[in-house]
């Protein structure tokens, strides 16, 4: 007793300490939604880790006071009970109605025989459907429509709400369908009237107990048959057949009663041994299914309008990509016709036509750099109605599977674009297949970014098995094919990733489908072949493998065009050999191009990156302007941002003949201002001197390359000003001289003048330079300048006379040959009154020999002579 009240006063004092308020609560608490659909349900009033979560129906993830409630895959009325581990009557409980918003229906399937086969006029057989609901029960209240194709050869009348009974009205062979309809939803039965050949004998399915196929044999070896009359008539020899349901036919081999059974041995027999007239055609109702995925998983929707719910599968490594949306419809025709005449088989055609057309929505992927992928997403099966060769029944059944992985050395985030793919597949009748563009497809919304040189390899993977298993599922198909198809991105940027390296190569990249070869089992083996052995079909042929490529990276070009071969002289005027590079892309891409070179500068080598001269839309020239400053040899290479990758990764292309020369003149060395001096009541004169200098720079192989073109001076004298010669065209590394004369009056004086020159040099258009003419000096030096012969073929020995009069002690002079040679010079007080010496011009060319006579003040006067070397 006193260890009862110490319990009773223990539970008193717990029940006071306890919070008398405490209470559970959870929300929402009720809420409807979709097969498949998610809700969050948030518990309150209780510790998280105190709280047990139950549901009839649906799933439940999470921790804490919170979980995710996926609701299954079909409608129902579910609960979700939420109680404290530690003192139970704590409850609440959620009530959810899942709901599809989608119209359940319902199905009619024949029951039996999908043939009835009739063997004389008036003959009658029962045909019977069943009617399903949407969740699978059978209808026992459902009454069922029967009508007949062609009521002058089959006749039905009901039997019961469920079966009709169908009498054959001809004696020829020939067939019908008996259309059995529940509200708009529709199937159909066969009537079959065929006369048999004398030894074959129908049983009725009642009577069929046991069988053995033999795959090896191709034939069915045991039969075992309820003991009644007519099996017991059955002899050696006789060719047997049930119906399409069972699919037992062949020749007895020998026939022995087993107490209340019959015991057939069987042999192989074929359709012709069964059927002496038959014409059957049958086309089995078309079947139809679509399968979306999307973040939520696989929603399965068939032509019924029944859906469901399969979730996506977990990825063996990294995170699964971003799947907006893809999309697989599936259409199933079936089709036979088999034509028995005199005993002789005439016709046997077979054709399931299995259509696929998946679309694939956006994907999107992202790596950070030697990452790996592989997610098996869905998979999903859907058969076909069934059908009839009369003596068993083929079940079509497609199956798919669907799985991406990909791998990245690199840093990358692609986007593919919408794509779809579409096949038809005809066993007994070809192939046919096709790449199409998805409604709305764009490849401008595809694009990848790569943070440096890698390879991306994404694969999302299309598995597809068609098979038509005859009656028994414990038989391999009699057809059978798998096709695996793999929508592929791979995309390789080689070192080196910078645009601006001369050795950058562009992007490289496939994206489309890929074809495994298909696995073909023809009808060559199984019942098929023991139906129809002497005949073999098209489907006996391998199927073709098909690689269709869809999209890749452009074949892009440019070329460069100048007015001359590759050279740019700023030196001619009008611009008619400014650089023009033009583009090209195929396919035919939105964009522009980007025109970069690679300059080699006197005195400075090669650069070893790339320099930027601009961009032009795509489908415009580029015209390059150089100024003086450029000039140089320079390797042009073209940027292609073209399309949705190439805006981010340029591809990369060079003209056929990517060099490119810039030649300038180059006026030097002009004097500040000139000095003309004479006696008063003579001629004042002066030399005007100044230099074109070479400048060479390594061009293509290494080689030189003269930089500097000719530069042509002309001379426009003021008031009493006169200049010899008035134009004078200067080669690169050459000096150009004219001399210049102006009258002095007898009172002689200082007087200013002016000249203008103008020249081809881009810097220098025009210049004009100050004259100061002195006339109170004493008389001019005069030179004298000859050469013997003027001109003639290279190489060319020219005999030149010279001479200076009137030269005083400050004189000194020079002779210039004109062809970059040394020149031939005398020091002041030494210049020679005649002389005479041979010079060799061992290339053609135009040459101004030159002699130059000078005092301290510079040039005062000028000889020359033009010599033509051809």
């Amino acid at each position: 007793m006193r260890f009862g009240l110490g319990v009773l006063l223990t539970l008193l004092i717990l029940a006071g300490c306890s919070s008398p308020g405490t209470r559970l609560s959870v929300a929402p608490e009720t809420a409807e939604l979709e097969p498949g659909g998610t809700l969050e349900l948030v518990a309150e009033g209780l510790p998280g880790d105190t709280l047990v979560w139950e549901a009839a129906y649906g799933t439940l993830a999470g921790t804490g006071t919170s979980r995710l409630y996926r609701a299954p895959d079909f409608p129902a009325d579910d609960r979700v009970i939420v109680y404290s581990q530690t003192d139970p009557r704590l409850r609440a409980e959620v009530r959810i109605a899942v709901r599809s918003a989608r119209r359940l229906r319902p199905r009619v399937e024949i029951a039996g025989d999908l043939a009835l086969i009739f063997t004389r006029e008036g003959e009658e057989r029962l045909v019977e459907a069943l009617v399903y609901d949407a969740a699978g029960n059978p209808i026992p209240e459902a009454e069922l429509r029967f009508t007949s194709e062609d009521p002058q050869a089959f006749a039905v009348e009901p039997s019961g709400p469920r079966s009709a009974r169908v009498r054959a009205l001809t004696q020829e062979a020939t067939s019908a369908r008996i259309f059995v309809r529940y509200g708009d939803l529709e199937t159909w039965a066969y009537a079959v009237r065929a006369r048999l050949q004398p030894d074959a004998v129908q049983l009725e399915d009642a009577d069929l107990l046991e069988a053995t196929w033999d795959p090896q044999a191709q034939a069915w070896t045991r039969v075992l048959l309820r003991r009644t009359g007519a099996t017991e008539a059955l002899s050696e020899g006789q060719v047997v057949f049930s119906g399409d349901r069972t699919g037992v036919w062949g020749r007895i081999l020998r026939a022995e009663p087993d107490g209340d059974r019959i015991a057939l041995e069987l042999g192989p027999a074929a359709l012709e041994e069964v059927f002496a007239e038959l014409d059957y055609r049958a086309r089995a109702p078309g079947f139809a299914a679509r399968a979306r995925l999307g973040t939520a998983g696989l929603r399965l929707s068939s032509v019924g309008g029944a859906e469901r719910l399969v979730p996506l599968g977990p990825c063996e490594a990294g995170d699964a990509p971003e799947l907006e949306e893809f999309e697989a419809t599936l259409r199933i025709q079936s089709e036979a016709r088999l034509r028995v005449h005199e005993g002789k088989l005439e016709d046997f055609t077979l054709a399931f036509d299995p259509e696929t057309r998946h679309t694939l929505g956006p994907v999107r992927l992202e790596f950070s750099g030697e990452d790996e992928l592989h997610c098996m997403l869905a998979s999903w099966g859907a058969d076909a109605p069934p059908l009839s060769l009369l003596l068993f029944t083929l079940r079509p059944h497609s199956a798919f599977e669907l799985e991406v992985g990909a791998s990245s050395s690199t840093p990358v985030e692609a986007t593919l674009p919408q794509l779809s793919f579409a096949r038809a597949l005809h066993l007994g009748s070809g192939q046919e297949e096709a790449l199409v563009a998805a409604d709305g497809f764009d490849p401008e919304t595809a694009g990848v970014r790569l943070d440096s040189a890698g390879e991306l390899d994404a694969r999302l993977r299309l598995r597809a098995r068609f098979e038509a298993r005859a009656s028994g599922e414990a038989d391999p198909p009699d057809l059978e094919q798998q096709v695996e198809r793999a929508f592929v991105l791979t995309l390789t940027l080689p070192e080196p990733a910078a645009i601006e390296d001369p050795d950058y190569a562009g992007p490289r990249w496939e994206m489309g489908w890929l074809a495994s070869q298909p696995r073909t089992r023809p009808p060559s083996a199984g019942r098929l072949k023991a139906l129809v052995p002497t005949q073999p079909t098209a489907t006996d042929a391998p199927l073709p493998t098909h690689e269709p490529a869809l999209l890749h990276n452009p074949r892009v070009w440019s070329y460069l065009t100048t007015g001359a071969s590759h050279q740019v002289d700023l030196g001619n005027s009008g611009g008619d050999d400014l650089p023009h590079l033009n583009f090209g892309a195929d396919p035919d891409l939105t964009g522009a191009a980007e025109v970069w070179v690679r300059p080699c500068m006197p005195g400075q080598g090669c650069a070893q990156t790339l320099r930027k001269l601009g961009s032009t839309p795509k489908g415009e020239p580029f015209i390059w302007w150089p100024e003086k400053r450029d000039r140089g040899v320079y390797e042009v290479f073209v940027r292609h941002r073209l399309g949705p990758l190439g805006r981010d990764l340029p591809y990369a292309s060079q003209p056929p003949d990517p060099w490119l020369v810039v030649r300038t003149p180059d006026l030097t060395e002009l004097p500040l201002v000139l000095e003309l001096r004479g006696p008063p009541g003579g001629t004042a004169e002066g030399v005007l001197e100044y230099a074109n200098p070479s400048a060479r720079a390594a061009g293509p192989g290494n080689e030189e390359v003269e930089l500097t073109s000719p530069l042509r001076v002309t001379l426009q004298p003021s008031g009493n000003l006169s200049a010899s010669p008035r134009t004078l065209t200067t080669a690169a590394g050459m000096r150009g001289r004219h001399l210049l004369q102006a009258p002095c009056p007898e009172t002689g004086g200082e007087r200013e003048e002016a000249l203008e020159l103008f020249s081809n040099d881009p810097e220098w258009p025009q210049v004009e330079l100050p004259v100061h003419v002195v006339c109170d000096a004493g008389p001019n030096p005069a030179a004298h300048l000859s050469a013997r012969p003027p001109g003639g073929p290279a190489p060319l020995a020219v005999s030149i006379a010279f001479g200076v009069e009137a030269a005083d002690l400050t004189s000194s002079c020079q002779l210039d040959f004109g062809d970059g040679s040394p020149p031939f010079a005398w020091s002041a007080g030494s210049c020679p009154k005649a002389g005479e010496l041979v010079h060799d011009y061992p290339q053609p060319g135009r040459y101004t020999l030159s002699l130059v006579v000078a005092d301290g003040t510079g040039p005062r006067t000028l000889a020359q002579y033009t010599i033509e070397v051809k």
